[in-house]
């Protein structure tokens, strides 16, 4: 956080500090040396200021800081012809004190009017390159007033200023009170380094620039004080530009990718293809290995359905259509599994190199769940049908005698009690009723003779019609159990009936 002393004492009180302590050595070797020490130092970080700027822009969610940046980047070039012709420099053959002051005013002048327009300009986009031009072509034109004179003399032999200099010191302190109180008014809308830094940098400016307006020496300690407030102003819009363009956003994205580790179910980052650039630990733990691995691989190889080609997969068919995909349910390697699929666009535009966020929900407890589920629905059905049967064969055992009347309805009811009624087939043969066909060549064929006394003989034969063997091959413990019993009474009716 800005507030934590960590933060006060290795970012704004010890860069200062060392500045200080650099700038009091350079003016104990006289004036000038102190003077090139400190445009230096102010144009250095004017010109870090643009660059960071520019490098981070991209991450940038207001453009405040970014308008302001610019306008320090060429005030930059402003200071150094400022710092050529500064008096007993004598690089360029102009008039040094008034050149000197007419751009130093300049400069001043334009960070004032700049800081002032980019708040205004705060809640619009503005293109960079048509404000660079803007603040570019200004910035020529003040230097070129300066250098041939279209500027009034800044400068006055006496105790103090001219009364144009000291008027635009007061205009440039208007200026700075005017865009503070702006500031106040749309705190809440500024990004937090700029809430925190830009009021600091503009009280800083304003005190440099009220010691500037009553000192009447190029060299007295006010002027070296005003420079040292100068630094720490830049120094603060600097911060305000690193914390808000790079800190703040590489936080955020940190605390992004923290969170996407932290998703429990497989998420990846995949192109058209499904190539993965990127898979979270739970993508790595689905599969036993380290989620780096999976970098490179393609999302079919690894998740899909591997017994059809990524060209059938309806997965990679959405992904290279950019479509998206919500909860679509996916049986993968031989059904052994079932896999949820969600897919999301995650960057890029039609037409171009696009990304997409594929989440995967292992369903296959779930799909057991179901599963089991329904088996235990047709147990549950089963034995409904097998009670039936049970006093069928009760109604049975009480009665007087057999007929084909009775036996019709009751085998053909037979086959709801068992597994697959569908591919059941039932053959009776007896005195009073022959129903269905033998089933001697079946391998799943259940079969009992039956005595009913004298002569009188039959059969009973159950078996299934299961080309795909999906039964198991035939009637299982509880089927033959109910297949007996119904055999046994039929017996003893039989005997009965017969006697």
């Amino acid at each position: 956080m800005i507030d934590d002393r960590r933060f006060l004492l290795w970012n704004i009180l010890l860069p200062l500090g060392v500045v200080v302590l650099l700038g009091y050595f350079a003016y104990g070797f006289g004036y000038r040396t102190f003077h090139v020490f400190a445009e230096t130092i102010s144009i250095v970080i004017g010109g870090t200021a643009m660059i960071v700027s520019h490098t981070s822009q991209r991450f940038a969610r207001n453009q405040y800081l970014l308008l302001i940046a610019v306008v320090i980047g060429w005030c930059m070039l402003i200071d150094l012809l400022h710092l050529i012709t500064y008096q007993d420099i004598g690089l360029l053959p102009v008039d040094e004190k008034n050149v000197s002051l007419r751009l130093w005013a300049s400069a001043r002048g334009l960070e004032a009017l700049g800081m002032l327009l980019a708040i205004q300009m705060m809640a619009k986009r503005v293109p960079l390159l048509p404000f660079h031009a803007a603040v570019g072509a200004l910035t020529l034109l003040l230097i070129a007033g300066s250098l041939n004179g279209w500027l009034p003399d800044m400068y006055e032999e006496g105790p103090r200023f001219s009364q144009t200099k000291i008027l635009v010191d007061g205009t440039i302190i208007g200026l700075h009170l005017v865009t503070l109180s702006i500031l106040w008014r749309t705190r809440h809308q500024l990004p937090t380094g700029a809430r925190r830094f830009i009021p600091a940098a503009l009280v800083a400016m304003m005190l440099a620039e009220i010691l500037f307006s009553i000192e009447g020496s190029l060299y007295g300690p006010a002027n070296v004080v005003g420079h040292m407030l100068k630094h720490t102003a830049y120094w603060f819009i600097y911060l305000a530009l690193l914390y808000s363009t790079l800190r703040e956003p590489f936080t955020e994205l940190v605390s992004a990718a923290r969170i996407y580790e932290a998703v429990p179910n497989p998420t990846l980052i995949v192109d058209e293809a499904g190539r993965i650039s990127q898979a979270n630990a739970a993508a790595g733990r689905a599969l036993g290995v380290p989620a780096a691995q999976l970098v490179g691989k393609t999302t079919h190889s690894l998740f899909h359905n591997t017994d059809i080609e990524p060209i059938d997969c309806p997965v990679c068919r959405a992904l290279r259509e950019s479509n998206d995909l919500d909860r679509y349910e996916l049986l993968r390697r031989h059904g052994a599994s079932l896999l949820q699929v969600s897919i999301r666009r995650l960057s890029g535009s039609a037409g171009s190199h696009s990304e997409f966020v594929e989440v995967l929900n292992d369903l296959t407890e779930m799909q057991q769940s179901r599963d089991s589920q329904r088996q235990m629905e047709s147990r549950l059905e089963r034995l409904e049908h097998t009670s039936a049967s049970m006093k069928a064969l009760v109604a049975l055992s009480a009665g007087s005698g057999l007929s084909a009347d009775l036996l019709k309805p009751m085998f053909e009811n037979l086959p709801s009690a068992f597994r697959a009624p569908s591919m059941l087939r039932v053959h009776l043969q007896s005195p009073w009723l022959t129903m269905g066909r033998s089933g001697a060549a079946q391998q799943s064929l259940w079969q009992r003779s039956l005595d009913f006394g004298g002569d009188r003989s039959g059969r009973l034969e159950l078996y299934y019609v299961d080309p795909t063997g999906s039964l198991g091959g035939g009637l299982d413990a509880e089927e033959r159990a109910l297949a007996e019993a119904f055999a046994e009474v039929l017996q003893a009716v039989g005997r009965r009936t017969s006697g």
